[in-house]
């Protein structure tokens, strides 16, 4: 069987390509005999990972059909599977027409659908496509759509009229990590050898609410005086209002006399540095304000890396707060300041609890591992194929 990805690459900045990465090699070990491609963005590089071959074919910017059914068609691909955000292939008309014109050519297609968004009044004056009429002509022409969660995104795309037996709800996949001396990373990051770190890690937007945790912090911090708060990653896109986001939180942070206790490192965190950054923190803060379905890339490297995460209520973190059922203290409203002050003084002065938390997460680790979810993939794909 021949299988081809298209989607962001590394070594492109983008978590959907550090994803699409880790799936691949994950299904070339479990399924060697699988001829696997990727068909990926302008800025892909070849994969040195034995069983994957990797390739810049098209750009986001245009019309990018031509190019992708034309190295589809010179690999001879039996399924080609799209990484789905709206940034990444729009939300618009070219992507359904390139899964209709797969389907001519004898090529199965899937659609992994990181986001699923409802119908707001917003979409239609912003596109000239709505969430809706996009999801239902992927499903038109998809041969399976991919989402990660049931609720907010499974039922919410069958509530949209997309035919059932077309979705795969697949997790995302965790890497099981190997930390290192935690002394060593806090010196390789600049952080305080003998704090309790409280780590938000990832790309910087209002979304993701870090201001919420910034102020939950600010109050936790009174009672916790060895507490730090490190918040590390790039503003998402490099954008101006990103930027002057981060310049208020630190602004924040230094009228409140905590400048040296809330640190910002708004700067790309290499691979080779990520490990480093799990290695030093205590506690991973997911304050995320995302009603949509989607899933977190932070949260399973959080879980894999053994560490307990705090995450908000909401449907991007729904098998998560599943695990945390007993502790509903442990859930916060991601705008309620006063739950994520009285979440995070919980975790902060119990190193017990912290210790439960992390067990409560290992079986949902161990049971999303990159291997079984390729696994899962591969078993969606040889039924497409078959089918």
């Amino acid at each position: 069987m021949k299988i081809g990805m298209a989607s962001t690459y590394p070594p492109m900045r983008c978590g959907i390509g550090i994803y699409a990465q880790k799936l691949l090699r994950a299904m070339a070990e479990e399924h060697p005999h699988t001829d696997i491609y990727v068909i990926g963005e302008h800025g892909t590089e070849d994969d040195s990972h034995a069983g994957v071959t990797a390739s810049a074919v098209y750009s986001r910017h245009g019309n990018y059909a031509d190019d992708i059914l034309r190295q589809a068609q010179a690999l001879n691909l039996d399924l080609l599977h799209f990484q789905h955000a709206p940034d990444l292939f729009g939300a618009d008309d070219r992507l359904p027409e390139l899964l209709r014109r797969l389907k001519q050519a004898g090529i199965r297609t899937a659609v992994t659908l990181h986001t699923v968004h409802e119908e707001k009044p917003l979409h239609k004056v912003a596109s000239r496509w709505s969430p809706v009429p996009f999801h239902r002509a992927l499903g038109l022409w998809a041969d399976t759509i991919v989402v990660h969660h049931k609720q907010g995104m499974a039922d919410m795309l069958i509530a949209q009229g997309i035919d059932a037996k077309k979705i795969a709800v697949i997790p995302h996949g965790t890497s099981l990590m190997t930390l290192g001396d935690v002394t060593e990373s806090r010196r390789h990051l600049g952080l305080p050898e003998d704090a309790v770190v409280l780590t938000f890690f990832g790309f910087i937007h209002i979304q993701k609410n870090v201001h919420t945790a910034v102020e939950a912090f600010i109050r936790a911090a009174q009672n916790n005086p060895k507490a730090v708060l490190y918040i590390t990653g790039m503003p998402f896109e490099n954008r101006w209002y990103n930027r002057l986001y981060i310049q208020a939180l630190r602004t924040r942070a230094r009228l409140k006399g905590l400048a040296d206790r809330i640190i910002i490192e708004d700067a790309y965190i290499p691979p080779e540095n990520v490990a480093h950054v799990y290695t030093a923190s205590d506690i991973l803060l997911l304050p995320h304000w995302q009603r949509y379905g989607s899933a977190s890339g932070v949260f399973h490297q959080s879980i894999g890396a053994g560490k307990p995460v705090l995450c908000a209520k909401g449907p991007k973190f729904e098998d998560g707060l599943k695990q945390l059922a007993s502790h509903p203290e442990l859930m916060p409203a991601p705008l309620s300041i006063s739950q994520w002050t009285t979440a995070i003084d919980l975790l902060l002065q119990d190193e017990t609890l912290r210790e439960q938390v992390t067990r409560l997460f290992s079986a949902y680790a161990h049971d999303t591992t990159w291997a079984k979810v390729a696994r899962k993939h591969h078993q969606v794909y040889e039924k497409s194929v078959k089918g």
